[in-house]
């Protein structure tokens, strides 16, 4: 992260979401998944070389995938987020990506997303906290962002908030146990 507040807000967020999800945990009486860390190694290489090439923290992004897809090659949700980094159709339009080569190809979906977020946090002017909320809300969401004229996002962008708590506590937990097990909020 790019600065001490950057840093202070994702420990507040993180710190947030993993008290959120053992209040879950203790509600339910059942742990939260996990997920093991071969193929978080399989995805090092191309993670890596993502996160350098646009400027993004390798644990932002490994926490973004974590979050999206934990990891599952093909994925695909009901509102058309597609691969490793689930990103709509007119996202990968936007940034010039062959949306269907993002559901089976993970190198090229871990390039797409690591674009797309440091895109992100540069049209925002924002912080990754703001770019993680913004990358949750897609480009309508950026684009309602920008109609605040750089103010921070206000009430009403609760779902976003709480992908932003899903991410900085994944990329908390990563960084606690360093790619070992960990559980996926």
């Amino acid at each position: 992260l790019t600065s001490k507040s950057d840093f202070g807000n994702a420990l507040a967020l993180g710190r947030q979401g993993l008290i959120e999800r053992a209040e879950r945990e203790k509600k339910s009486g059942k742990k939260e998944g996990g997920y093991n860390s071969r193929r978080l190694a399989e995805l090092m290489p191309e993670i890596k070389k993502a996160a350098k090439k646009y400027g993004v923290p390798e644990d932002l992004l490994i926490a973004h995938t974590i979050t999206e897809s934990g990891f599952q090659t093909g994925a695909h949700n009901a509102s058309g987020a597609t691969g490793i980094l689930q990103i709509m159709p007119d996202t990968a339009k936007g940034l010039g990506l062959d949306y269907n080569r993002l559901r089976n190809d993970d190198a090229y979906g871990v390039d797409g997303g690591a674009k797309y977020l440091a895109q992100i946090k540069k049209e925002t002017n924002g912080s990754w906290e703001d770019a993680s909320r913004a990358y949750y809300m897609g480009p309508g969401g950026l684009n309602r962002y920008k109609a605040t004229k750089g103010k921070s996002f206000k009430p009403g962008f609760d779902q976003s908030t709480e992908y932003a708590k899903k991410v900085y506590a994944n990329m908390l937990n990563f960084q606690k146990t360093r790619g070992g097990r960990y559980s996926i909020l």
